[in-house]
C-alpha cells in the first residue's frame, strides 16, 4: 500500500462524517466538543483522540489515545 493510499483513505474517513453527526457527538470521557481530523476524532477539551474506522467514529475510551 502506498502513501497515496493511505492519504486518501484518511481523507474520506473525514468526508464520510456527516456535519450533523460531528454536531451531536461528544468525547464520552469528558462530554467535550470533538474535532474531525485526516484519520480521527480529537476533544478539544481532554486531547482524548478517537480513530475512525471506514468511515465509523470509535468512541470507546479504552480505544483512545491521549495527544500531549
Amino acid at each position: 500500500m502506498g502513501v497515496s493510499s493511505l492519504l486518501c483513505d484518511s481523507v474520506v474517513n473525514v468526508f464520510m462524517l456527516d456535519p450533523r453527526l460531528l454536531d451531536i457527538l461528544c468525547c464520552p470521557a469528558c462530554r467535550g466538543d470533538l474535532e474531525a481530523r485526516a484519520s480521527d476524532l480529537k476533544c478539544k477539551a481532554c486531547g482524548l483522540v478517537y480513530p475512525i474506522e471506514d468511515g465509523i467514529p470509535v468512541l470507546l475510551v479504552d480505544r483512545a489515545v491521549k495527544e500531549g
